[in-house]
């Protein structure tokens, strides 16, 4: 190895040091590094690396660069790094930001036809919600109602959960799913397969009987189609009606996302994972 390939080495390692932390490449990019700051040291103690491996780190690294170029600052002409500045180095800043905004990889975003596909066959949700400073999650059934945008669940009468929507109604749901945990050769790209669904709005208790009748019906018929009140059940009466509150979270925003990549990424600097290793059990 010639000197003008260490001094790429060292470039390129500060050049993914610099990509912003909201970048799509940015994970990529911080596993990357690893490998190059580890090539580096052994170069460095004398010990010897093959030119298979340092073509393909320098390979990956200008293909995450090439892609995230519009995000890096430009380098100086001489070959020197200028300090980053402070929005170089720094998260972005969500202040005032509305919830959805800004998902750090942009790809793994689904639509609303994906969400809403996804909500009426999930079975469990998990609502956030607080009472001061105090947060709480509660896990839940709910029904999309896609008619009216908006999520019915429902809990008893009386309850921490409906004491807190009553003093602070607006609140997220959670909805997801994982599969597989997939290893990888490097310990930053351990991952695991997963879909998920957040729900931002406020909540309102239905008053009407009538309207809190036809809300659990809908809930019940979503977790029990295949039985009928007044044939396999005895209908909701108006004394259980009274001692279940019914909720209508209104949707404001949401987004999806889904990753479900079948293996993990393996990085160059240590032995590939046996096939063993990556087919699930």
């Amino acid at each position: 190895m010639n000197k003008a390939q260490i001094d790429l080495l060292r470039m390129l390692t500060a050049r993914l040091e610099r990509l912003s932390v909201d970048s799509i490449w940015a994970r990529r990019a911080s596993g990357l590094r690893g490998s190059l700051i580890k090539a580096l040291e052994s170069i460095d103690e004398g010990d010897p690396i093959s030119s298979e491996n340092i073509e393909l780190l320098i390979e990956l690294s200008f293909e995450i660069l090439r892609n995230a170029a519009r995000e890096i600052p430009d380098a100086e002409p001489n070959g020197a790094h200028q300090k980053p500045n402070k929005e170089e180095i720094m998260p972005r800043n969500y202040e005032g930001a509305t919830p959805t905004q800004y998902q750090r990889i942009p790809n793994h975003t689904r639509d609303d036809a994906w969400i809403k596909e996804f909500l009426r066959r999930s079975e469990i949700g998990h609502l956030a919600h607080s009472q001061g400073e105090q947060p709480f999650v509660t896990p839940t059934n709910f029904w999309l109602d896609e008619k009216e945008r908006r999520i019915i669940f429902h809990s008893n009468i009386a309850g921490r959960m409906r004491d807190n929507l009553e003093h602070q109604p607006r609140v997220c749901l959670e909805v997801s799913e994982y599969g597989r945990f997939l290893p990888a050769n490097t310990a930053l790209e351990f991952g695991v397969q997963y879909r998920s669904v957040m729900v931002f709005g406020t909540v309102q208790v239905l008053d009407d009987a009538t309207e809190k009748s036809e809300a659990l019906y809908s809930l019940l018929n979503k977790y029990f189609p295949h039985m009928t009140p007044g044939k396999e059940y005895r209908p909701i009466t108006s004394q259980e009606l009274a001692r279940t509150t019914v909720y209508t979270l209104q949707i404001e925003s949401w987004s999806g996302k889904e990753n479900w990549d079948e293996q993990a990424e393996q990085l160059p600097d240590w032995p590939a994972l046996s096939q063993d290793l990556l087919t699930p059990n």
